[in-house]
């Protein structure tokens, strides 16, 4: 049923038809659930209640493995995560460190300008996790913003354009390890002795032509101040004092605590710092539990290849709950507004964690259809090899983009690369052809509107999902055409440096253009 469906172009209509109706009606549960439906439908042959038995069937199987009779606990470990940090950031402004870091920034941080490039530079230390990224970043700046006139929607388009392109660049984060081992698993059966999987990465690292693109152009967007298409009218709306319409109507939108403790800095960032190491430290002690049970050596880098992200997340989530809830009872906080503050801050996330679960169905339902095994026929047909690299490259982002899972499209698109280059006569497109591929899937969890990072750097800043979509939109698209120029001299000259040369040229072409449109705007106004 599946490799039949994969062969027709029956297997785009779930995602085609979830994007435009995501994009219709910006109303994003339900357009995942229709999306959703339509997949089942194909599965089931057209029947409507083998889709519907179907969905249930996908529903259960979610969160209850079915095959092996067992808890789905990394599912449930990455739902309650996001859960947690809602109640860990109600119980920070509850203690007043949200508080106290306004104070701070506003003593040391005087402009829109500084404010935007601090969410940044916080963005880009935090390079574990994408999804740790996002909402540390998108929680901790969201009452900043607000209070400084920063549209939700700017501060969404920031926090994800940090997280995801930092984390694919370091080889000690969760992406870092996962696409090691994916290149240990894809190189292996081709006996090819003459570089590891880490060498490799560490190869492909620099070619990553879109992330590059795209931390440089959020940054340049935010040190200049460039706000374009819709974007532009959100932060010229609450310049003025208007109402932030891209804001999410949602009690998360409240920005601090009612009834505040006196508070400090310590009171925020203790329980960050308790968050970071405590992943850190379990992500390298489960590492290590692996590597003994394979009777392999400790290494930093093979722990971290090893280990089990989603129980790290959740454990880290405890520490820094635990964390904050000791400092609260040290002031002597009342146990009713702990416990207030906590489930004010689970119902902060209900909506993107909905989001969440109906985007994984989705994506279950996308794979057994067949969408990225028909996508990625299309490299199979005979081209120049020069012509690879960019075209991996728009395979990837197509797929990444259709599918919302960037993961997904490592683990299609890497192998199937492998094995056109190595089936080819030059093994010198590898890496080019692994890079573009890499990239082009971050292109897709960067701004695709059912991606698992875009959602939740949308939760995270309290910004409306469909109209972060929309004005983040535009700024990946000038990324991922800048990626693409250097894609297609890269595949032309066979040269990462002419290749980076050719990115870097049409990156100061779209700042000239960037500079021109503002010049102009300024022009109008005066």
């Amino acid at each position: 049923m599946t490799s039949e469906l994969s062969l027709s172009w029956l297997s785009l209509l779930p995602t085609f038809i979830t994007i435009f109706i995501a994009i219709l009606t910006r109303r994003v549960m339900t357009s995942l659930l229709i999306g959703f439906f339509i997949g089942a439908l194909l599965l089931s042959k057209g029947s409507i209640m083998g889709s519907f038995k179907l969905m249930g069937y996908e529903v259960l199987n979610l969160f209850w493995s079915l095959d092996t009779q067992t808890i789905n606990w990394d599912q449930l470990y990455v739902l309650i995560f996001p859960l947690l940090l809602g109640a860990l950031y109600s119980l920070i402004k509850l203690s007043g460190g949200s508080n106290a870091f306004q104070k701070w920034i506003t003593q040391h941080v005087h402009t829109q300008k500084n404010i935007q490039l601090s969410a940044i530079g916080l963005g880009g230390i935090l390079f574990i996790d994408d999804y740790f990224n996002s909402l540390v970043v998108g929680n901790t700046f969201r009452p900043i913003a607000d209070k400084n006139r920063i549209s939700r929607a700017k501060l969404a388009y920031l926090v994800d354009s940090i997280s995801a392109p930092v984390t694919v660049l370091a080889p000690l984060s969760s992406w870092g390890a996962y696409l090691i081992s994916l290149l240990a698993v894809t190189l292996a059966p081709y006996h090819w002795s003459e570089l590891n999987p880490l060498s490799v990465f560490l190869y492909i690292m620099p070619l990553n032509f879109y992330a590059f693109a795209a931390i440089a152009m959020v940054v340049i967007v935010a040190y200049y101040q460039i706000d374009i298409g819709k974007m532009r009218q959100y932060e010229a709306a609450v310049n003025q004092g208007l109402p932030d319409q891209s804001a999410e109507k949602t009690p998360h939108q409240t920005t601090q605590a009612k009834d505040s403790l006196p508070g400090s800095l310590y009171d925020l960032f203790m329980p960050i710092l308790s968050l970071v190491l405590t992943m850190l430290g379990v992500m390298l002690y489960t590492g290590h539990l692996q590597l003994c049970q394979k009777n392999m050596p400790f290494t930093v880098l093979d722990a971290m290849i090893n280990s089990q992200v989603s129980i790290s997340l959740f454990i880290s989530a405890i520490a820094g709950l635990s964390t904050t809830i000791f400092l609260l009872i040290r002031k002597k906080a009342e146990a009713k507004s702990l416990l207030k503050e906590m489930f004010d801050g689970f119902k902060s996330m209900k909506i993107g964690v909905s989001i969440l679960v109906m985007g994984w169905l989705l994506s279950s339902v996308i794979h057994q259809v067949g969408t990225g095994i028909f996508l990625s026929n299309i490299i199979n047909n005979e081209l120049s090899m020069h012509w690879i690299p960019a075209l991996a490259f728009l395979c990837s982002c197509f797929i990444s983009f259709s599918t919302g899972s960037s993961w997904a499209s490592f683990g299609i698109m890497i192998p199937i690369s492998a094995s056109v280059i190595f089936n080819s006569p030059d093994l010198v497109f590898l890496i080019p052809t692994l890079a573009a591929a890499v990239s082009g899937a971050v292109f897709g969890d960067h701004c695709s509107p059912i991606s698992d990072t875009t959602i939740l750097s949308s939760l995270a800043s309290g910004c409306n999902h469909m109209e972060h979509f929309i004005t983040q939109l535009p700024y990946s698209l000038l990324c991922g055409g800048i990626a693409l120029c250097g894609y297609l001299v890269l595949g032309l000259t066979q040269s990462g440096l002419l290749g980076a040369l050719a990115s870097l040229i049409a990156f100061i072409v779209v700042m000239i253009l960037f500079y021109l449109f503002r010049r102009q705007l300024l022009v109008q106004r005066n």
